[in-house]
């Protein structure tokens, strides 16, 4: 008997790494139902469709859910944002991938919400640095995403931070399209980068065996996916209450955030090393709300089986 068909609906023909990867890990971690992709909802025949860019849409095709992949307070892109809230109220159900989001569209009214966030592969438990190999060489950070024209990414706090960090003892791992253009400004400051800007997942993985901290400087973010990728690897987060990291339980020794003040900051990220090296960080604080893909999946399907009235 065939399984029952979910669409993921891209709305434009549009190359999206992100988008390809993620709908690879539906259809690696498919339980009940089968996993299709398509352009637009009415390319072919499906049971439930999940719109992926429902901004973009001008009505959906039900039953349905949309999945919110940006920052909802970005008035950076509060285009989307107005385009997409009419899109919410009409499908079935809502997921986002972190609790800001939810709490903004309850208050908006008119939507049905769950959360759902990003998943990660179990090859990335605790690969990262042990605790000896921390204590060895300059502090290496990672920034792992592309570099968009709007630089919403935080490369200007990227270049604040760095300015007053030194460069004998840190350097710098930069994972995605375009972070060329940064590698030359911090190689310019006199730090070592690693620098691929067209990264597979291969890559990404290696590069969280080698770090100490992942930064996360975004002004506004939905996840982002390297969030959960960093707890799983065990690797410390620096990074701005943007996304994802403001739903993480407190953990001092692994989790650091900032305050936008770049000469504060820079400060506390030295702090925060020295004391890692003078004396390892305590095991990380377990993160409930982070879990494989496989779990994920399964969450989504069965919110999916819910709304086509198909619960186990």
């Amino acid at each position: 008997m065939s399984k029952p068909v979910v669409a993921h609906v891209w709305s434009v023909e549009r190359e999206s790494t992100i988008f390809r990867d993620l709908l690879g890990r539906f259809q690696a971690h498919a339980g009940r139902f089968e996993h299709v992709s398509q352009v637009k909802a009415d390319d072919g025949e499906a049971d439930f469709r999940i719109y992926h860019r429902p901004q973009l849409e001008e009505s959906l095709v039900r039953p349905c859910a949309c999945v919110v992949h940006h920052d909802l307070t970005d008035p950076s892109d509060d285009h989307a944002v107005k385009a997409g809230i009419a899109r919410y109220r009409e499908s079935d159900l809502v997921i986002c991938l972190n609790e800001g989001q939810a709490r903004y569209l309850e208050a908006q009214g008119g939507c049905r919400v769950v959360v759902v966030p990003h998943g990660y592969d179990p090859a990335l438990r605790n690969i990262g640095r042990s605790g000896r190999e921390r204590g060895i060489g300059p502090i290496r950070l990672g920034m792992f995403s592309r570099r968009y024209p709007r630089l919403v990414k935080g490369e200007a706090f990227l270049y604040e931070l760095a300015m007053r960090l030194d460069p004998d003892g840190y350097e710098f791992v930069l994972m995605g399209r375009d972070r060329d253009k940064d590698a030359r400004f911090l190689k310019q400051l006199g730090f070592p980068v690693i620098c691929n800007p067209k990264p597979d997942y291969a890559d990404i993985m290696d590069a969280y065996r080698t770090l100490d901290a992942l930064l996360v400087l975004s002004v506004a973010e939905g996840g982002p996916a390297s969030v959960p990728e960093a707890v799983a690897a065990g690797v410390t987060i620096i990074g701005r209450t943007v996304g994802m990291i403001p739903d993480l339980a407190s953990d001092p020794g692994h989790v650091l955030n900032l305050t936008d003040n770049a000469p504060e900051d820079a400060a506390r990220i030295h702090a925060h090393f020295q004391k890692v090296r003078k004396a390892p960080a305590p095991p990380p604080v377990p993160q409930p709300g982070v879990r494989p893909w496989a779990e994920t999946v399964a969450a989504y399907e069965a919110a999916i089986a819910s709304m086509l009235g198909r619960p186990e």
